[in-house]
């Protein structure tokens, strides 16, 4: 069994990895084949998908994406989360950082597979209007550590993340990432009929159209949103920070906002039928945030 502390994953020695009873894969542009095992860092796959071909549904199977990998998605079949249970873990920091850059606005990725993991991945808008970078359509979904963001000037996400008539999706300590002052994102997080759905620890930052985290159509039940930083600096009317459907129930709790939207800073968030507990919000340059529970200025 692959354990952390200097074990081996599959005869080959790694360090500080998970633990799991499935196959460990792993998997490296630089040196990976279509033709290898995928089982050991000498012998990788040479994308993503092709390692999640080889997992079975439901046994642990975790994908080790290697530092510095890149591939570049142009459809919403050249990377398909479609097996349930699966890890996948980008290995590396900072420039190292595995990276999945969608080239054509109709790439997309969208899982499938239930209890799918992703982590410490960096997911890269190549051109403009992107239409949505990652589609969450099975339960259990788990985001941590990643990263959403834009390869240059005026390319961008329209959303981020959609999470849509699933429930129990986790999306944490994650780094959203749309241009400032630019348009072009619309969310960072759109849900639609999900229940269950914990967004915590993330920073958003961006010119987002609409909200940083959008509930809309048909709302769901027991959301939590926790610990979140977001600076949204679309001064439009129609930008919030937090911006639920009237249905939507939960708690909002803790968050700190900043929006250039020049409003009533209680507006900041609309909760829809959420309570609200020790949320920060401010609406202007060089000013201190109010607390939106008691609408008393911070000193």
């Amino acid at each position: 069994m692959p354990m952390k502390g200097g074990y081996k994953i599959n005869g080959i020695p790694i360090q500080g990895q998970e633990m799991t009873t499935g196959t460990v894969f792993f998997v490296d542009d630089a040196t990976g084949s279509s033709g290898n095992s995928g089982l050991d860092p000498l012998h990788p796959m040479a994308t993503i998908d092709q390692a999640i071909n080889k997992c079975t549904a439901n046994k642990g199977d975790i994908i080790y994406v290697m530092p510095a990998h890149e591939e570049t998605i142009e459809n919403a079949t050249d990377l398909v989360p479609d097996v349930a249970g699966i890890s996948i873990i980008g290995l590396g920091y900072g420039s190292d950082m595995p990276e999945i850059t969608y080239s054509a606005t109709g790439s997309i990725i969208a899982v499938s597979g239930a209890s799918t993991t992703f982590k410490n991945l960096r997911f890269i808008a190549g051109i403009s209007a992107v239409a949505t970078a990652i589609d969450v359509n099975a339960d259990h979904f788990t985001m941590e550590g990643c990263m959403t963001d834009f390869g240059a000037s005026t390319y961008d996400f329209v959303i981020h993340v959609d999470i849509s008539a699933v429930d129990y999706a986790t999306i944490k300590n994650n780094r959203f990432i749309a241009q400032n002052a630019t348009a072009g994102a619309n969310e960072a997080i759109q849900l639609v009929d999900c229940h269950h759905v914990r967004i915590e620890g993330n920073y958003i930052s961006g010119d987002y159209a609409r909200a940083a985290i959008l509930g809309e159509t048909t709302a769901g039940n027991s959301l939590l949103i926790l610990h979140n930083y977001i600076h949204n600096d679309d001064a439009a009317a129609a930008s919030n920070g937090i911006d639920l459907n009237a249905a939507f129930t939960g708690m909002i709790v803790e968050n700190t906002i900043f929006s250039l939207y020049n409003t009533n800073c209680a507006t900041l968030i609309d909760p829809g039928a959420c309570g609200m507990s020790q949320n920060w919000t401010v609406n202007a340059e060089d000013q201190y945030a109010i607390n939106t529970a008691v609408g008393a200025a911070s000193t």
